[in-house]
Order: C-alpha cells, then sequence, then structure tokens
C-alpha cells in the first residue's frame, strides 16, 4: 500500500478553532478523514503540530521548525510516496525576521530534503492560511497582526511559483474555505471535510 505523510501545522493536526486545548476527532480533521475518501488505497500518515514553523527555528525545539525536523520526520516513517507540505502560516508571525528570501531559501531547501530522500517521492506543496483582518482581532492576536498580513500577501505567491519550478503538485486549501473568525486562522470541522473531500480526488488524479 503507497503512503502519505501529511507533514503540517496545527491545521493538520487538527486545532479546535480559538481552543487551543482542543482538537478536532480523526474524521473531523482533513488529514484523518483522508483515508476513508481514499478507499483504503493509501496509508495516510499523520504528522500536524501545533506551532510548527516551516522555516525559521522554532525555540519550542526542532520538531517545531520542518527545515530542522522534516528528514528526521521522513526517517521515521519509511518508503512514503506522497509528501503534502501544509507549513508556512507560523512564519508569519510579527515576533519572527522574515522576508521573501526566507520563503524562497526555506520551501526550495524543504524540497531538496524530500529528494534526498527518494526521487520517486511526489510532493505537494500546500501554501498558508491567506491572513485577513480577522486574525488582528482573533484568539492568537498576541502572535498575529498587521505586519503578519502584510507578509502573508507578499510572500503568498511564491508557494506556487515553486511548486511549478520544482515540479512538485500545488494545492491550496485557500480556494476551498476560509479560517473561522474566531482566530482568522483554523478551519470548522466543515471546512476540514470540505477540504479533505477535494484533497482524495486530487490524490487520486496523481499518476
Amino acid at each position: 500500500m503507497k503512503k502519505i505523510l501529511c507533514y503540517g501545522d496545527s491545521n493538520t493536526f487538527g486545532l479546535v478553532g480559538g481552543k487551543p486545548e482542543q482538537r478536532y476527532a480523526k474524521d473531523e480533521r482533513w488529514a484523518g478523514f483522508l483515508p476513508e475518501l481514499l478507499m483504503t488505497k493509501f496509508d495516510v500518515i499523520e504528522d500536524g503540530l501545533n506551532n510548527r514553523n516551516a522555516f525559521i527555528h522554532n525555540p519550542q525545539g526542532k520538531n517545531y521548525c520542518a527545515l530542522e525536523d522534516l528528514s528526521d520526520a521522513l526517517k521515521r516513517h519509511e518508503n512514503i510516496d506522497i509528501v503534502i507540505l501544509a507549513v508556512g502560516t507560523n512564519d508569519l508571525q510579527f515576533t519572527y525576521d522574515f522576508d521573501e528570501n526566507i520563503v524562497k531559501n526555506g520551501l526550495t531547501n524543504l524540497v531538496n530534503i524530500v529528494n534526498e530522500y527518494s526521487q520517486n517521492t511526489k510532493i505537494i506543496i500546500v501554501p498558508p492560511v491567506k491572513l485577513g483582518s480577522a486574525v488582528e482581532n482573533g484568539y492568537f492576536n498576541y502572535q498575529f497582526n498587521g505586519l503578519s498580513i502584510n507578509r502573508s500577501s507578499e510572500t503568498f505567491h511564491i508557494y506556487k511559483e515553486l511548486a511549478k519550478q520544482y515540479n512538485c503538485y500545488y494545492f491550496d486549501f485557500n480556494e476551498i474555505a476560509e479560517p473561522e473568525k474566531v482566530d482568522g486562522l483554523h478551519y470548522s470541522s466543515k471546512s476540514h471535510r470540505l477540504i479533505a473531500e477535494k484533497l482524495a480526488k486530487f490524490i487520486l488524479a496523481i499518476k
């Protein structure tokens, strides 16, 4: 059976919007619901972590930064056929030093890490949540503000461009659902289901 690694942050983990102590049940979060939709054709591995960055070191530890942890994650789960990279939102926090080059170099390095693991492993790049005004008044406004929104709009295009450049697949959750207003970051269980349904069809079409 082919294996899919869903590697991401709190939206992969299934955090309930505005309730950081709560997680959606397996059949309510997109990565947990995928196996049923894929009709047991894939073994789906969930590796989501709240507050995981993509490119910037997180003081919480190595596994909270994809650049530092992804190689180990791939080794933890052998023979991965598809990696879904769903990280990048937490790097937008206003406390971090951040610019376009960090995104370009960081995403390039993540792709290289997967390619070094296996040239046959396919990569699906999922861009960050598009931040809007809700994040400024939401539950996590101690981490995200207007600067975060500007960073989001200025760097969002890079994910699709680099996916094309490096022959990766690109799948944008933002085209399917918007995060809940309570924090402007996390999806409702209904949105998780919609994302999973669309993503399953996308994966089944990959040759």
